[in-house]
């Protein structure tokens, strides 16, 4: 998808993987990167997704029960184990309605709605794999023009300039922070 410039406004994410550990996972970009996708990031972003959602709604934090030993203990306060209980019908229907935009991966690349949100890479060893992804939180717009368009491009891109082909994840989850 081309070059992100990161900066003091990027998340770094970082994993490591065994082949023993993880002997579904293919050791090859493409299959680590839907791996990532499926397992790590894509539910991470619904669940954000929904807190999102469930506040806006007037829910803190859905439905859940605190469970210790194996034993409910009433509602979760974020304390122990809890047990996330289904969404009610109405629940489900209202969260589909959400204008959040969906994670997931397009091509080689983690993307919101058609927008990418970060860059990738993998180092592929014997046995094992590390995959890095810095997510664009943020950035200085000075950086970016630095860029410039890539001959290699993935599909989606087009000819689309950085500051339409990029998305800040602020710009959808920052009013949402603990800091704001």
């Amino acid at each position: 998808g081309g070059t992100v410039v990161v900066d003091h406004s990027s998340l770094w994410t970082t994993f490591i993987g065994r082949s023993t550990d993880l002997p579904d996972v293919k050791q090859f970009p493409r299959e680590i990167m839907q791996w990532s996708a499926d397992a790590i990031f894509g539910p991470a972003f619904d669940s954000w997704n929904k807190q999102i959602t469930d506040s806006g709604s007037g829910r803190s934090g859905g439905r859940q029960t605190l469970v210790f030993q194996g034993k409910s203990c009433g509602i979760s306060g974020g304390v122990g184990e809890s047990l996330v209980l289904p969404p009610s019908e109405k629940e489900t229907q209202q969260a589909s309605q959400s204008t959040m935009p969906k994670f997931e991966l397009k091509e080689n690349d983690y993307v919101l709605g058609k927008r990418k949100i970060g860059g990738n890479a993998q180092s592929i060893v014997r046995g094992g794999f590390l995959h890095h992804t810095s997510f664009l939180w943020d950035w200085d717009q000075i950086n970016m023009e630095y860029l410039t368009l890539p001959d290699k491009r993935p599909e989606y891109r087009g000819d689309r300039s950085h500051d339409d082909f990029l998305v800040r994840l602020k710009d959808h989850y920052g009013k949402h922070s603990a800091k704001n």
